[in-house]
């Protein structure tokens, strides 16, 4: 079904709602034609849309907004499309007003008069501006319409996050992903990517999708000549796949199903989420005996770590199929007396399904990979940070990006939660030697998000909300300690509406399963 656009409401058409081909999966036709007239003739005069992100603020060098006008000249003299998440504050306003073709993806908070950040009136008149429900949807969207790739300004946590999940599209559709590094301001995000890959921990082919440019007219430069270079590999046309029912429409109609699952699984047992990578990194065979021996007390300790948890009364969550580090801390957790709780991406797009494995695990299946980021976010009391590559990075830092910004998740279908305030949970990653040379592997990100308090992008109290531990026993205490001060969105969920009580009938059990 088709909706039209009325420039005079408040609220476009959400995302949930754009059209849907005849097999049910969104395109960026569909999109464009629920965007309206304009944004369809841009395609159809094959207008490069191009992807923008950069930090809501202005930096403390003079050097960051010239880059950003910059940027916005750029995209116009190649009569580009600026696509961007449609903030007027910061750089992103330098970029906006340079640009005569915009299309803006507005989550719906800040759309309202009530909610934090700029009013849909404040944005630019002449963009296409489109409400979306969250900041995930805003990212889909993006990722989804910018045909000609991505360019990332200097910014802070929310522009990392968004450059990262760009990143996992980019390799997947031919696209590239460009940082614009005045003065080298992203140089330790470009050597975080060389460690994954060399540790391998992320695709090597994940680099061919990555440059840097000096100036901004050298990245668009760039942008359109990998394009033209790989026009034959246009982007599928059943690109992301839409639930038919989306999570958020499931909580408003069944609240009480999700919290009801959980609670008669794990009583009132802390919930700790464990982000880890489904592999292990290179091949022992491909290392020293050194190697091999810090790789060896690294994989211990990590199972230590799952340990501590159990050992601490808590149950752990954790995002992804039975494989690699996850299946260790998992068996480790099992053999220990714990339960765990799995969130797996399931392609059969439902709505909300939960089965319990055995007595001591239960899997919940979501129907798309963001939808299964913003379930943890929302499950979670308190996480860790393991290890992991491009994948293991972007999600845990858009859940420093919703801390960090109070909003998101599903706040909306609990307005109350969002006024109790949301929980700013840190995130602890454990980041240990991996060989003699002093390599740890989250020591990029460490100093890339220093360089950016630094630079004025990052409040010097949200560099608080990722913290890194080189010892392994110190994890446990700081994640426990860190809860019980923050509203649980479980419990406030189960709140609403009628109660129900948990079900009194027995889950199946199905045969344990073979963790490897």
């Amino acid at each position: 079904m088709t909706h039209p656009i009325d420039s005079s409401s408040p609220y476009m058409p959400f995302l949930y709602d754009l059209p849907t081909n005849s097999v049910g999966r969104l395109t960026p036709s569909t999109m464009m034609r629920s965007l309206g007239a304009r944004a369809l003739r841009w395609q159809l005069e094959k207008k490069p849309f191009i992807a923008v992100y950069s930090g809501s603020r202005t930096g403390k060098s003079p050097n960051h907004m010239a880059v950003a006008k910059e940027l916005g000249q750029s995209i116009e003299n190649v009569e580009g499309v600026a696509v961007t998440g449609g903030t007027s504050p910061g750089l992103m306003g330098a970029v906006l007003n340079e640009c005569s073709r915009q299309v803006c993806f507005i989550p719906k908070l800040f759309a309202s008069r009530t909610g934090a950040g700029v009013a849909i009136e404040d944005v630019h008149a002449h963009a296409v501006n489109h409400v979306v429900p969250d900041f995930w949807e805003r990212k889909t969207a993006m990722t989804l319409i910018a045909d000609a790739g991505f360019i990332v300004l200097p910014g802070g946590y929310g522009s990392l996050d968004e450059a990262f999940e760009s990143l996992i599209f980019a390799a997947r559709t031919n696209r590239r992903v460009t940082f614009v590094n005045p003065n080298g301001y992203w140089d330790s995000t470009l050597s975080l990517f060389s460690s994954f890959a060399k540790q391998g921990l992320m695709p090597p082919e994940y680099l061919n999708c990555i440059s840097s440019a000096p100036d901004a007219s050298t990245a668009v430069e760039g942008l359109l000549q990998h394009q033209q270079a790989n026009a034959k590999n246009t982007l599928t046309p059943q690109k992301k796949a839409i639930a038919t029912t989306s999570l958020r429409n499931f909580f408003e109609t069944n609240p009480q199903k999700l919290p009801n699952a959980i609670f008669s699984f794990i009583g009132k047992a802390p919930r700790i989420g464990l982000i880890a990578s489904g592999n292990i990194g290179k091949e022992e065979a491909d290392f020293n005996l050194s190697q091999r021996t810090y790789r060896s007390r690294f994989v211990d300790n990590t199972t230590m770590i799952a340990r501590q948890f159990v050992k601490a009364g808590a149950a752990l969550v954790l995002m992804g199929d039975r494989r690699g580090l996850r299946a260790r801390m998992a068996q480790a957790a099992l053999e220990a007396g714990g339960k765990v709780i799995w969130l797996q991406r399931n392609p059969t797009r439902l709505p909300l399904n939960i089965r319990r494995l055995n007595e001591q695990e239960m899997q919940i299946d979501v129907p798309r990979y963001f939808e299964r980021a913003r379930l943890f976010a929302t499950i979670v009391q308190g996480q860790c940070i393991i290890a992991g590559g491009i994948h293991t990075a972007n999600e845990a830092l858009s859940h420093v990006t919703r801390n960090q910004t109070g909003h998101g998740d599903y706040c909306d279908v609990v307005p109350h939660c969002r006024d109790m305030g949301r929980p700013r949970m840190v995130a602890h990653a454990y980041d240990p030697h991996l060989d003699d040379n002093g390599l740890r592997l989250w020591e990029p990100l460490a100093k890339q998000v220093w360089h950016c308090a630094n630079e004025g992008f990052i409040n010097k109290k949200d560099l608080g909300l990722l913290l890194f531990h080189r010892r392994a026993e110190s994890i446990t205490g700081n994640v426990m300690s860190g809860l019980g001060h923050q509203p649980d969105f479980l419990v406030e969920l189960s709140k609403m509406g009628k109660q129900r009580s948990p079900s009194s009938t027995p889950v199946p059990c199905a045969p344990k399963p073979t963790l490897g």
